[in-house]
This record gives C-alpha cells, structure tokens and sequence, in this order.
C-alpha cells in the first residue's frame, strides 16, 4: 500500500493510462489545454477515489467513466461549442510524410467532427482508445447494444464521409499537374 492506501499496482495502472485517457480528452473536445485539464482531473479524482472500485478488471472502464463524466459536466457549463476549423495545426518543420499524416489526421478529425455526438463517443472509446464495447457502455453510461449500434452507424456514416472527402494527396498531385505545363518548364520563349 501507498501512503494514501491505494495499493501501488493501481496507482501505476491509473498514471499507465494518462496518454489513451488524454487522446480521447483530445478527440472529444479539440483543445490541448482542456484535454489535459481534464486527463489530469479524470486521473487524480481515479487515484483519490480508487477504494470505491469493487473490480479491480474493471478499472479501465471505470476510469474513462471519470473521463466520460467531467467531459459531460464540462459540456454542460460551456455555451458555445468549438469549430475544428478554427483549431491551429501544429506549426512544424517537418518531412513531406509527416505532412501528409497531419493531413490525414485532420480529415479524419473532421469527419468524425461531423458524426453524432453520441457516435463520435462510442467510436472514440472503442476504435481509437481500445475499450471493449462493454468498458464503453459503462463509459458512457449506456446498454452494450447501444454502443454496438451507434459503433456501426458512426463507422459507416465515417466510412462515407472519408470516402467522399477528396484526398489531399490527389488534390497535390492535380495541382503540380496544372502547374507543370511545358510552356511553363522551358519558359514562355521555347
């Protein structure tokens, strides 16, 4: 036992966490800083409240409930809502792969931006953050038959939005296409 009398081995397992409990912060919200704020309060309320965990197998699930909940208690006090297109990229120096995955990870921001709440949640908790569909149903405070069902119609109404979302590889390629034209390679005089 610790100090506070939470058995190490949960300690460890709640702080092993913090990166998966901060990427669905991430994805549910859109903002750094409060996708941290409210990692670091879903964990330190995990590790004040630890001794009320009857299953220590559950303690993922139960964790990203604590998640889950100040996510909703925030949603509930705020009153405009966040545009991802008015979010900053990361300004970077980097290769042209690392760009192109930044555009990839913008396009799938966005189209998961234009899901349903309710299928957004269950797709990040299962797909993004690997949570069984029961440990999500108890996230989000609902049957495992709903979260199956909003995991199917978030995946195929995703599947439709990347799929009709023209790449920005192709857009690239297209461009440079145009731009290249032979009179402008050897000059206007050739």
């Amino acid at each position: 036992m610790s100090d506070n009398g939470t058995p190490a081995r949960l300690r460890e397992a709640i702080c092993a966490m913090r990166q998966s409990l901060y990427r669905t912060a991430r994805a549910w919200c859109h903002d750094a800083a409060l996708a941290e704020d409210l990692t670091q309060g879903a964990i330190v309320k995990a590790l004040t409240r630890v001794h009320s965990l009857r299953d220590e197998e559950a303690l993922r699930g139960w964790v990203f409930t604590i998640l889950s909940n100040g996510y909703r208690d925030w949603l509930r006090g705020r009153r405009d809502h966040l545009d991802i297109d008015e979010l900053p990229l990361p300004c970077r120096d980097c290769p042209e792969t690392q760009a192109q995955t930044a555009e990839t990870v913008l396009g799938v921001r966005q189209a998961l931006n234009e899901l349903r709440v309710q299928h957004r949640d269950a797709i990040t908790l299962v797909d993004l953050d690997g949570l069984t569909s029961v440990e999500a149903g108890r996230a989000l405070d609902i049957p495992i038959g709903t979260v199956m069902s909003r995991l199917s119609r978030g995946r195929v109404q995703l599947r439709s939005l990347l799929e009709a979302a023209p790449s920005a590889a192709a857009k690239r390629v297209q461009g440079s296409q145009r731009q290249a034209s032979p009179e402008r390679i050897l000059g206007a005089g050739a």
